[in-house]
């Protein structure tokens, strides 16, 4: 099921139908939902900047400007709303829409049935690589971290029905002419890979930070807060690295979190490390991510960018024990040779690890599942296939 039809069902659960949705902050998250929205929802997003929008946007969602002023467009806009999603970070002044409002919020927007803020997993601080779970008490070691656990606590007061979502560091496709993924820095040169002893970071694709939501509004529970990640805290090197052998960019220079050439802003990020835990959105809401690892998100995203669904993709590596090492190396140039040929070949690459002895990485891009077929047809009879009979294989299809 594509996740425009798990929101489609999820939303259809909904009665009557929640018509009229505020975007407060029109950012890249809100952006991959209302992708996925039926035609038939009015959408309001607020922008500092809104007149800016490319084309397909403006015909979308109506853009209401925000400068730290409630225009009366806005206040149109809320007292119609039957869901409200804020998604504008907060700074050391609080909440920016909550520290613009003169009265109580609920005056504002009467009708609203949901509503949700979308935080940030900041608010744990630091947990030396444990896990994090939504039942302890924040302890942010961050500014951001703090001012995000207070803005969560003032929305949690407003008195509105109330959803918070805790999300991890966010990645995706593109919505609108804007997207986060890494391939295009490392296609310009410009990405560094960062190097961190025993650094993890959770990550999250947009589009399941988008079901989340559409999973909480078809069955509320306000005042619940929810943690969004993926099931899979990794290394930020890693997926780095995994993207770059995705693409066929050289790998990235690595550079320590203690030169000099990064920032203090970028440093901070490596300050904390945790991994999260998204067993209650999973167990209260039946959430399960499309994307529940990097590498699949990324090679969704890669595969988007290349403009035919009928591509298939492998990726990932195996591990070569070293009394099968020789064997291995001396199969593989006539192995990458023989499936290059192939008339449905896309892009076939294996390459050894620069630091990993006996570990070889993988990337395949057949034009169709046919050609697919008739590749592993062709492989599994052939020297190759002898060669590496038992070799541990970790791969992802796609």
């Amino acid at each position: 099921m594509t996740i425009t039809q798990r929101i489609k069902t999820q939303l259809g659960t909904v009665k009557p139908p929640l018509k009229n949705w505020v975007f407060l902050g029109l950012g890249y998250t809100a952006k991959a939902l209302i992708t996925h929205l039926p035609a038939d929802i009015k959408l309001t997003g607020t922008s500092r900047t809104p007149d800016k929008w490319p084309d397909d946007l403006k015909a979308r969602v109506q853009g209401v400007k925000f400068d730290g002023h409630i225009s009366s467009a806005l206040r149109r806009a809320l007292s119609e709303a039957d869901v409200v999603i804020m998604s504008q970070p907060p700074s050391a002044a609080g909440d920016p829409f909550l520290s613009a409002i003169d009265g109580a919020i609920t005056a504002l927007a009467p009708r609203v049935k949901w509503a949700g803020y979308l935080s940030a997993t900041s608010v744990y601080g630091d947990r030396n690589g444990d896990w994090a779970f939504e039942h302890e008490p924040p302890s942010p070691g961050l500014a951001r971290g703090t001012y995000r656990a207070d803005a969560e606590i003032a929305w949690l007061e407003s008195g509105l029905p109330i959803h918070v979502f805790r999300l991890a560091g966010i990645y995706g496709g593109s919505y609108f002419g804007q997207s986060r993924d890494p391939f295009r820095r490392l296609e310009s040169g410009d990405a560094r890979a960062v190097i961190k002893q025993d650094h993890i970071v959770n990550r999250i694709h947009a589009e399941d930070i988008a079901q989340a939501i559409t999973a909480s509004i078809a069955a509320p529970n306000p005042v619940s807060v929810y943690n969004v990640a993926d099931n899979c805290p990794a290394a930020p090197q890693d997926v780095l690295r995994f993207a770059a052998r995705l693409c066929g960019a050289p790998l990235p220079p690595e550079v320590s979190v203690d030169s000099p050439e990064i920032s203090d802003m970028a440093r901070s990020f490596y300050a904390e490390t945790k991994r999260v835990s998204n067993t209650r959105l999973s167990q209260e809401l039946g959430w399960e991510p499309l994307f529940p690892n990097y590498q699949k998100g990324l090679m969704s995203i890669y595969k988007s960018s290349l403009n035919n669904p009928k591509y298939v993709i492998l990726a990932g590596h195996m591990d070569v024990p070293p009394a099968r090492r020789r064997i291995i190396a001396e199969a593989l140039p006539r192995h990458i040779r023989l499936s290059r040929a192939e008339a449905g070949c896309q892009r076939f690459d294996i390459a050894e690890d620069i630091k990993i002895a006996g570990r070889y990485h993988l990337t395949e891009i057949f034009k169709s599942k046919a050609a697919f077929a008739a590749h592993q047809k062709r492989s599994a009879a052939s020297d190759w296939a002898a060669a590496s009979q038992g070799v541990s294989r970790h791969y992802y299809k796609l």
